[in-house]
């Protein structure tokens, strides 16, 4: 991709600047007409900034996609959950801010409301 934001001030500029690469191309080269494709947008945008997330072609047990706020306005993210043997510690891996943090304190809260619905034994959370 070449924009990545909520709103479309920066989709208006690239649209700007393969008009211009058009129209330089129509004038330069003669062209009596410009057809932009997928396949040669990079010609006219240089390479993508982003790149899309392929999603899981199945489902797995232990990964979910989770929502995140971004400047640009959100994103999604793969959050994976394992399960090995100790203390019944909770481990939160990454750059995390505070707000994901409580957010998978409240996951949590949330599975030890549910336990007995689930036949999860109490002494797992111990």
């Amino acid at each position: 991709g070449y924009t990545k934001e909520a709103g479309v001030r920066n989709l208006e500029r690239k649209i700007g600047d393969i008009c211009r690469k058009a129209a330089r191309k129509i004038m330069e080269e003669k062209a009596e007409e410009v057809v932009v494709t997928t396949e040669n947008l990079e010609d006219f945008l240089g390479r993508a900034r982003y790149t899309r997330q392929k999603k899981n072609q199945t489902d797995e047990v232990g990964t979910v996609r989770g929502l995140a706020w971004t400047s640009v306005g959100g994103d999604t993210l793969q959050i994976e959950v394992n399960l090995m043997p100790g203390k019944g510690e909770f481990l939160l891996t990454g750059q995390l801010g505070d707000v994901m943090k409580e957010s998978a304190q409240a996951g949590i809260s949330y599975i030890r409301s549910v336990a007995d619905r689930y036949d999860i034994d109490p002494e797992f959370f111990q």
